[in-house]
């Protein structure tokens, strides 16, 4: 099969969706298809998930929520226009002649792979992997045409409950729930060390450091611990994006957390870090799915995640400790639980639960099994 990808415009090209992106786009590879990725910007052909590469820059149909920028980025939207229609009719010169079976777009604010699967008179497939408006601070630009977009393409592909529920609801109709997947022997920690190797308690977050994703709480959430007389080493692992990253260091400095809360760059191995801690924190405002939920589970750390989105899904009752996203006194109270060593036997019975379910739900396998279905249920 000759699949061609349509990929987001990622900064960092390690956001859950380009690492989800990249896994499938292998296993698909290593099993005899042909894949082709269009690439929105230079700096992500860099990282190329496939040898067969087109780079083409597309306008995406993404923008920031702030009122303040909305109407100054509306003059935007007529350029845009323009200059993704050109993309397409260059994207089709180039695949006209590649036999192209399906188009599969990878994130809700790229119109440019639905305009090139009509132009080719082929089937796409698109991918919904976050929460604009929730999650990301964002909001489309001329929303009924990019719903209506959507809504002609042969399938939806949700990467969590909540994901399909909201995006069943706003376009009336299917959408098929396939979990991300992990290459689970990239964060296999068998052997157990959650509070065995510490003598004080190790909490880690990692992602990019942003409002959305709400680092706020556990800075807040150890002093309260600190002023109780209760230890703890929290490590912020990740790349600042916006303002928000200036406020979580002048909040350590002026509250004298420097000896207890460490800010450490984005690492893309994390394993070691990890076989050290004892508990992941997901703080995010609301995640449309959580790839570093599993990565923790997998890791053998207790995880502890905020009540909203896909990681309270995730998280459930069985498989860590879920806090009132945004209440940090919440947050103390579950990481002072989980340290709690009356408390020892139901935090191993969380971290050994979410181990086997990682193991058993959430390998790059079972996710492409999943996707060729659908590709062959629409070519058929």
């Amino acid at each position: 099969m000759n699949i061609c990808f349509f990929m987001h415009n990622s900064i960092s090209n390690k956001d859950g969706a380009s690492l989800s992106l990249k896994n499938i786009s292998e296993e698909l590879v290593n099993r005899g298809h042909t894949v082709y990725v269009v690439y929105p910007s230079r700096n992500q052909i860099e990282n190329a998930l496939s040898k067969s590469t087109i780079n083409i820059e597309v306008r995406s149909y993404s923008m920031r929520i702030k009122s303040d920028e909305v109407n100054i980025k509306k003059f935007l939207y007529l350029p845009k226009v323009m200059l993704n229609r050109l993309a397409a009719k260059k994207v089709f010169n180039i695949l006209k002649d590649k036999d192209i079976d399906i188009i599969h777009i990878n994130g809700i604010n790229n119109e440019v792979g639905a305009l090139v699967a009509k132009m080719l008179k082929i089937p796409y497939v698109w991918h919904i992997r976050a929460f604009l408006e929730e999650d990301l601070g964002q909001t489309l630009f001329n929303k009924n045409y990019m719903y209506d977009l959507l809504k002609k393409a042969d399938r939806l592909i949700g990467i969590s409950k909540s994901i399909c529920t909201k995006y069943k609801k706003v376009l009336e109709r299917e959408v098929d729930l396939i979990y991300n997947g992990v290459p689970i022997q990239d964060y296999i920690i068998n052997e157990d060390h959650a509070f065995i190797v510490n003598t004080i308690p190790t909490i880690q977050v990692a992602g990019r450091i942003t409002s959305k994703k709400g680092q706020m709480d556990a800075v807040k959430a150890v002093k309260i611990l600190i002023d109780k007389g209760i230890p703890v080493n929290l490590y912020l692992v990740g790349y600042g994006v916006d303002d928000y990253y200036k406020k979580i260091i002048d909040y350590i400095e002026e509250n004298n957390l420097t000896d207890y809360i460490k800010v450490e760059p984005y690492s893309e191995d994390l394993r070691n870090k990890r076989k050290i801690t004892d508990i992941g924190l997901v703080t995010s405002v609301n995640e449309a799915f959580g790839r570093v939920t599993i990565e923790n589970f997998l890791s053998k750390m207790l995880c502890i995640g905020s009540d909203t989105g896909g990681t309270a899904e995730l998280i459930g009752s069985n498989y860590g400790l879920l806090y009132k996203q945004g209440d940090a006194s919440d947050l103390a109270k579950k990481i002072e639980y989980a340290i709690d060593i009356k408390n020892r036997n139901i935090v191993y019975d969380f971290i050994n639960n979410a181990f086997k379910f990682s193991l058993e739900n959430f390998s790059i396998s079972r996710v492409v099994d999943e996707i060729e279905d659908i590709y062959y249920r629409v070519l058929e």
